[in-house]
Formats: C-alpha cells, structure tokens, sequence
C-alpha cells in the first residue's frame, strides 16, 4: 500500500532485499567481458519480481518511475592470484555507469571485500542484474556473503 506524506512524498515501501546463499563460479570466459554472476540468490521482493530478459536478474514491477540506490557487497577470491575482479550492475542489459567497482585478489581462493553503491532511475519492467568480470582469460570468480539492498530514495 502506498500513501503521500505531509510534504508530498510517495511513501511506497518498493524494495529488494537479496543474498547468495549458495556460492558458484562465475568463469569469465573473455577478460574485460561481464558475465551475471552465479551463485543461488535469495530475494525478497516488494514491486520486484523475475526477470525475463536479461536472466538472472529482477524486473521493477511497479508503474511509478523512481529513484533508488543499490547498495552491493561481499566478498570474492578467484582462482588465480594477482586477479582483478569488477563487480558491476546492468540495467536493462547494459552496464550503469559508475557501477563498476574493482578489487585486486592477491592470493588465489582468498576472499577479499567487494562493494558499491549506485543511484539509478527504474521505470517500470526495468531490469537489474549483478554482472562480474576479471583481468584474465579463463578466471574462475566466487562470490560469497554477497547481499544487496534496493530501496527508494527519499526525498
């Protein structure tokens, strides 16, 4: 249910709250190539739902056009040391500016700190998807305690 406050603002709790629960490899078959990263994802949706496009992914459901921030972090080793690993976010399958962000992991399947936070327009039947890539060819990245918030902005 939404409502307008005093001041005028929608007060709609659209968001999303997801998280890996179970880890897998993401192998980035072509350096500098995003791929969505793999993993089993748990998410509670509100004015969110599956996407059909770019899978996986969400889908804004919701007819109101908004602003939100996406909130990403976790961590992530890959296979290979001396790797840099960009987590990124794709709206409706392409990359959001200033989304990507960069960590360089130094000994092979150490997990090291990973996250951003993004302001970003959705309209309704927008799609969101977590991409990651890495600096060599073959990179085989994980992800682990991976949790990401969607929430309006408020004004």
């Amino acid at each position: 249910m939404s409502s307008i406050n005093l001041h005028g603002v929608l007060t709609k709790k659209s968001n999303v709250w997801a998280y890996i629960s179970s880890p897998a490899e993401t192998t980035i078959t072509t350096a500098g190539t995003y791929y969505p990263i793999q993993g089993t994802f748990v998410n509670t949706l509100k004015d969110f739902g599956a996407a059909t496009v770019n899978a996986p992914g969400i889908k804004y459901v919701w007819t109101l056009t908004r602003d939100f921030k996406i909130l990403i972090q976790g961590q992530v080793g890959s296979d290979n040391s001396n790797t840099t690993v960009t987590l990124g976010i794709k709206k409706n399958g392409t990359l959001i500016t200033g989304s990507p962000i960069s960590t360089l992991c130094r000994v092979a399947d150490e997990p090291y700190y990973i996250g951003s936070v993004v302001m970003i327009e959705l309209a309704e039947n927008d799609e969101i998807q977590l991409v990651t890539t890495a600096d060599g060819n073959g990179d085989k990245v994980t992800y682990e305690n991976l949790q990401t918030l969607i929430e309006p902005i408020s004004i």
